[in-house]
């Protein structure tokens, strides 16, 4: 974790991992649709999000060259 993430709060840094994961597949996942599957239950509404801020619009502007869905599934049920 950079310095810099040590400040963002539970749902920034979460939402950074799924940036981090979409740049090292980005070669894999462009032009595909894909479900990222999370036990986040917030990042469920990811997409849907009206007010954001600064680090999360540039995130969103990121994440609008993929096409994917997001499922949530409870932490017990992902392993």
């Amino acid at each position: 974790m950079k310095i810099h993430e040590k400040n963002y709060d539970l749902y920034d840094l979460e939402l950074a991992v799924v940036i981090q994961a979409r740049k090292m597949w980005r070669h894999y996942l462009l032009g595909k649709k894909f479900t990222f599957l999370t036990d986040h239950f917030s990042l469920k509404y990811l997409l849907s999000l009206l007010d954001l801020n600064a680090i999360q619009a540039r995130w969103m502007a990121f994440l609008n060259e993929f096409e994917f869905d997001i499922k949530h599934m409870k932490g017990k049920e992902t392993r």
